[in-house]
């Protein structure tokens, strides 16, 4: 809200934006340090897989396991 390109009346989906970078969980931090130095957090998925539910096919899926930011990599 500070550039002045929404204000505090909008609907979320005018401050939402589709321009982010993801890492896996198995990614090096180095990888992720130099995706923090041009964005301001990165999109952590993981894969695994899943059965249907007759339990008969297998699925590879993809997860949000969670939003990382540089600030998160001082502690």
């Amino acid at each position: 809200m500070s550039r002045s390109t929404v204000n505090a009346q909008d609907p979320v989906s005018k401050a939402v934006t589709d321009k982010f970078r993801t890492v896996q969980l198995n990614d090096s931090l180095a990888k992720l340090s130099r995706i923090l130095e041009a964005h301001n957090y990165a999109i952590i998925k993981f894969a695994h897989d899943h059965l249907d539910q007759d339990q008969s096919t297998r699925q590879n899926k993809t997860h949000i396991f969670g939003i990382i930011t540089s600030i998160d990599l001082l502690d």
